[in-house]
């Protein structure tokens, strides 16, 4: 995605755009998987304070552009597919390679029917499967 449309990318999503937040939004750009708080530190060309990093990650959640992948130890976060601030959905399965650990997003679509006790009801699903990606293998 080029300047224009990381532009495009913010006004589309009602956001202001920032350098701190152009920047952000340039890592997810740059890769193919998944990206933790320090991943996405490792990338910024200057050091930002952990708070404002926060901040703008749970911004882009919030505004659609991001989905967090929560998992036993750590948090990743990685680009949305057609969601907005109004429609955001992220059940999907999400594949993390036990080798190399990067997570990525499987977009095809996927059904799964969970049966819950009465008086239960699922808000949001958070499938994660382990195995060896393609680069690994």
């Amino acid at each position: 995605m080029n300047q224009k449309n990381t532009s495009e990318l913010f006004a589309t999503h009602n956001l202001r755009k920032t350098t701190i937040r152009e920047q952000v939004l340039q890592a997810f750009l740059e890769q193919d998987n998944a990206l933790t708080n320090q991943d996405i530190e490792l990338h910024l060309s200057e050091e930002i304070d952990r708070i404002t990093l926060y901040r703008t990650l749970n911004k882009f959640v919030e505004h659609g552009i991001l989905h967090r992948i929560e998992n036993a130890s750590t948090t990743h976060y990685a680009l949305c597919n057609n969601c907005d601030i109004h429609h955001h959905t992220d059940d999907h399965i999400h594949f993390q390679c036990t080798k190399c650990e990067t997570i990525e997003c499987f977009d095809q679509p996927k059904s799964f029917s969970i049966q819950t006790p009465e008086n239960y009801q699922i808000d949001k699903m958070n499938i994660l499967v382990k195995g060896t990606c393609a680069k690994c293998g």
